[in-house]
């Protein structure tokens, strides 16, 4: 990443002031100036424009609070660029360009990387004040920045490190003040524990107060309840009076229209199933008289094409008499079985009676076996 270009808007000492660090082949660029000038601030700028501005700074003496503003322009090393401007605020700190609408917070992420404010402080802005401060740290063997600065001092480095690990060792069980740690921890809950097994333990007196006042509440309890269902029953009597109305409503309601259609005639009770049946017969008579007349059309048209010789025509009286004789043949010919049948019965039962009288089983002769009508009306 690199910084192309740094606008001190409103900060610190600075109104409107622009440092322009585009230009240059090896990105180095020296800003110099006599005390007082805006070095420092300039540098507070920069960290303060990357990461946000604190909520209690020292750089509002000349712009108040909200009027703070630091801008600039970052490149990446893809060559992309972006442009925003930093504001003093807990949220949305970030702005677009001229200041018009609010960025996302994680906007300058992708230029950042991992780097956070104390490890940009330390590698990249370290001032006169911290860097006699480092100069300190080496002195006592200790500190980020003095490791930093002198890292080749690894011997020195590792015995801090050591000896911070076992001062939070220590720290993790028992400060120096005897007010945290584990151990104070674990004292601490012993004592407590202690007082809550002293809260559960009562006295005789105690308990019995303690019996009486749990049988009143408990026969407050059971009056209460009581209460509770009579309230409750009152209550379904007013919904049952409240649902009764509603009907008798939605009654009187269908009453007045029943009057309304008093003049209209009464259908009978199978009116739904003759009506039904009327329309299911309807739509039959409609398919067939359709089926009929196509029928007819079709018969035309054969009638139309069709040429009957003179001699046919006159002989038509004949040709209808045969027609209706026809009928009456098929018929006969339909009917001949059952006839048959019958015939055969009648002389079966006509040999049975010959053998009952002893006639023979001969029916040739059964004329003269007939009784004149004369006889017949005597007897």
């Amino acid at each position: 990443m690199k910084i192309a270009e740094l606008k001190l808007i409103r900060f610190g000492p600075f109104t409107d002031c622009q440092l322009d660090m585009r230009a240059g082949e090896h990105g180095l660029h020296l800003v110099y100036g006599p005390n007082e000038a805006g070095k420092s601030s300039s540098l507070r700028a920069i960290t303060d424009f990357l990461f946000g501005i604190p909520t209690r700074t020292n750089d509002d003496f000349q712009h108040p609070y909200s009027n703070l503003r630091i801008g600039g322009q970052l490149q990446h090393s893809d060559g992309t660029t972006l442009s925003v401007v930093r504001r003093k605020a807990n949220q949305k700190s970030l702005r677009c360009d001229n200041d018009t609408a609010p960025m996302a917070d994680d906007a300058l992420l992708p230029f950042l990387g991992d780097v956070d404010r104390d490890l940009f402080s330390t590698m990249f802005g370290i001032n006169h004040q911290r860097l006699r401060q480092g100069g300190a740290e080496i002195a006592e063997g200790k500190g980020r920045i003095g490791e930093m600065l002198f890292a080749a001092s690894a011997g020195l480095v590792d015995l801090q490190q050591l000896q911070a690990n076992l001062q939070a060792e220590i720290d993790g069980l028992l400060k120096s003040t005897l007010r945290s740690g584990s151990i104070h921890q674990g004292i601490q809950d012993y004592v407590k524990h202690r007082q809550l097994i002293n809260d559960a333990q009562v006295t005789v007196e105690t308990w019995k107060r303690s019996e009486q006042e749990l049988q009143a509440k408990q026969h407050q309890t059971a009056e209460l309840d009581q209460q509770l269902v009579l309230f409750r029953k009152r209550l379904q009597h007013w919904q049952r009076l409240q649902n009764a109305s509603s009907v008798v409503s939605r009654w009187k309601d269908r009453q007045e229209k029943l009057l309304a259609l008093a003049d209209a005639p009464r259908l009978e009770a199978n009116f739904p199933d003759t009506a039904n049946a009327l329309l299911l017969e309807l739509n039959t008579q409609k398919a067939q008289a359709s089926t009929a007349a196509a029928e007819l059309d079709k018969l035309t048209q054969q009638l139309d094409s069709l040429h009957i010789p003179e001699a046919v025509l006159q002989a038509a009286t004949e040709i209808e008499s045969l027609r209706d004789r026809v009928g009456a043949v098929r018929d006969a010919l339909l009917a001949r079985p059952t006839v048959e049948a019958k015939r055969q019965a009648v002389e079966r039962d006509s040999l049975d009676i010959l053998r009952d009288l002893n006639r023979g089983a001969d029916l040739s002769q059964i004329d003269e076996l007939r009784l004149p009508r004369d006889k017949t009306i005597k007897i």
